[in-house]
């Protein structure tokens, strides 16, 4: 059994995307900041690899109630000491150089234990003390969890333990294509889940379905700080698999696992290329997607990842503040067919988290993301995240929609409004 952690709010769009022909996952059923499936082992290999809105996927390796008549963190130990047999889940090496494993916990609502950090310790103990007595020698010492060859991720909810494996190892919105980013920057996976909240994947499969008779969709980012929602889109326009760039740069922990089956995970590389090919040959026309950003620094790492990511071809970035962008004198209008329908997904800064100088300095940029909206996309809709709801206000608009998303523990809403 598998589960697929992603950002609060997004559930929903991670358990679309594992019901997807590309996954086909089973059992799916949506938890807390997550989604549980189960399948084969081909099937975790395509969720890491298809996966867009997901941050990681764990491969369940046991589950069980701490014992209640064990005291304190020593249930912990007792459960994971004899889990699994931890000498074939990290084999060791002759000279030392055996594999290396993480540990992280997650704790809510346990009668026996209140400390997350306690309870990682005793995880990390009882998988020592389980691979000297097995082996005779003691493992390397436990390493940076992202970095691990094995990375343990145990949960605790109610004096119920679940112990995974973190097949993903870096988290999953860590595609491959970014060297640095805007310091605003959503993550990649919250910018492709907040586009499948917006309609972006609905209004192109539409558009796919007759592409010689409709014309194609427009997508807009007129604060598009690095083009994460510009290149996101680009991705799903071209049914790129997002991991397929990470699978040759950063890689996956569950490459360095001795269960691990190289040919199965080619032939899932292989098929995601020949369905991105396919869709590319099947609408050689790429849909618009325009971006725009104050910004010159910001507007040349957009540039940096669309070629990184192999869609530069697919977007046009312009620097102009956000009031005076033109969206039809720019080199990109031409390509806007009549009727083409449009879709604004921003990111605006609202501070917090990310933020733009003084309220007063926010407001304005709002004030004129407003001007900006009303002046060049009419009959359209925008999708715009905020986590200041004081702040959101300047936009001088009524928000016809709004969805609660939790982005880096700040309670934002993705807010429509209908132009």
């Amino acid at each position: 059994r598998f589960y697929a952690t992603c950002h609060p709010g997004l559930e929903d769009v991670v358990a679309r995307e594992l019901a997807s022909p590309m996954i086909n996952a089973s059992d799916i059923v949506i938890g807390k900041s997550g989604v549980s499936f189960t399948g084969t082992q081909r099937v975790g290999y395509d969720a890491n690899v298809w996966l867009r809105s997901a941050v990681r996927v764990l491969v369940e390796l046991k589950r069980g109630y701490l014992d209640p008549y064990v005291s304190g963190t020593q249930s912990v130990y007792e459960f994971v000491k004899h889990a699994v047999p931890w000498e074939e889940v990290i084999p060791g090496g002759e000279r030392g150089d055996g594999l290396k494993f993480g540990v992280e916990t997650r704790l809510w609502d346990c009668s026996q234990i209140t400390s997350s950090h306690a309870a990682k310790i005793r995880v990390k103990d009882a998988v020592c003390d389980a691979l000297v007595d097995a082996t005779g020698t003691r493992p390397s010492p436990p390493d940076n969890y992202a970095a691990a060859d094995v990375p343990l991720y145990v949960t605790l909810y109610r004096d119920e333990i679940i112990m995974y494996r973190d097949m993903s190892g870096e988290s999953l919105h860590r595609r491959g294509y970014r060297n640095a980013m805007h310091r605003a920057s959503l993550s990649e996976s919250a910018a492709a889940g907040m586009l499948s909240l917006a309609g972006w994947p609905d209004m192109l499969e539409e558009w796919q379905r007759d592409p010689a008779g409709s014309p194609p969709p427009v997508l807009i980012d007129p604060m598009c700080g690095s083009g994460t929602f510009l290149i996101e889109g680009a991705l799903m326009a071209a049914n790129v698999a997002p991991g397929l760039i990470r699978s040759e740069t950063i890689g996956y922990a569950f490459e360095r696992w001795p269960d691990h089956n190289p040919r199965t995970f080619e032939e899932c590389l292989e098929n995601a290329r020949r369905i991105g090919a396919e869709t590319r040959t099947a609408v050689p026309t790429p849909p618009v997607i325009i971006g725009n950003d104050i910004h010159p620094g910001a507007v040349t790492l957009a540039g940096q990842g669309s070629e990184t990511a192999r869609v530069a071809g697919m977007i046009d970035v312009f620097r102009n503040d956000c009031e005076m962008f033109n969206i039809t004198a720019s080199s990109a209008g031409a390509k806007i067919a009549p009727n083409a329908p449009k879709l604004v997904v921003t990111n605006p800064p609202w501070g917090k988290r990310i933020g733009a100088g003084e309220p007063a300095g926010r407001r304005r940029v709002w004030n004129s993301l407003g001007v900006f909206l009303k002046r060049e996309c009419p009959d359209s809709s925008a999708f715009v995240l905020s986590g200041n709801p004081e702040v959101s206000r300047a936009i001088r608009m009524r928000a016809s929609r709004k969805h609660v998303v939790g982005i880096g523990g700040v309670d934002c809403r993705l807010l429509r409004y209908d132009i």
